[in-house]
């Protein structure tokens, strides 16, 4: 025996239109299965038992997808590094990926990762990128004390002095043991 129901009735259930074909073709085999089980009932009357359980479903479901719309996205976990640390991971980074800092007195000159073409100069611990300006740390400054400045110009002389002062001294030492 053929059951129909009849969805328009149906309107309790707060189903988007895309749903309302599914819930239609549900609730019509379920009514046609409780028809089948249940010979007694008129084809009105398993309808209605079937939409109802159908739209149950569907109420919960509507539940559970309001639930999840409505629950906040999970926080990102709170790095524990502090912020200096954070940039010089970030300085470690972008020094092996090719960043230069090239040293010009006091100060010191970081090519930006993110600019093509802009450089920062970095001085007594500040910078002049964005970070720098808003007090916050930044990988230049990292980099720039990650980065051995060069020995200055006549280091070598200055090395091959100390090497001959000390040897004087040596021979000044031994020649006074013997004495």
């Amino acid at each position: 025996m053929a059951t129909t129901t009849d969805c328009t009735t149906l309107t309790t259930a707060r189903l988007a239109d895309a749903d309302w074909s599914r819930f239609c073709r549900e609730a019509e085999a379920l009514a046609a299965e409780i028809a089948a089980q249940h010979p007694h009932l008129s084809p009105r009357e398993a309808g209605d038992i079937a939409a109802e359980h159908v739209e149950a479903r569907y109420a919960a479901e509507l539940e559970r997808q309001a639930e999840t719309v409505a629950a906040p996205a999970p926080k990102r976990a709170r790095d524990p590094r502090s912020a200096e640390e954070r940039a010089a991971d970030k300085a470690r980074v972008q020094l092996a990926e090719g960043a230069r800092v090239v040293f010009d007195g006091a100060a010191a000159l970081v090519s930006s990762a993110s600019r093509a073409g802009v450089v920062h100069r970095v001085e007594a611990g500040s910078c002049t990128c964005e970070a720098g300006q808003a007090g916050r740390a930044c990988w230049h400054v990292a980099a720039v004390a990650l980065t051995p400045r060069p020995a200055p110009a006549g280091a070598a002389i200055n090395v091959r002095r100390i090497a001959a002062r000390i040897a004087e001294l040596r021979a000044a030492r031994a020649h006074m043991l013997a004495a």
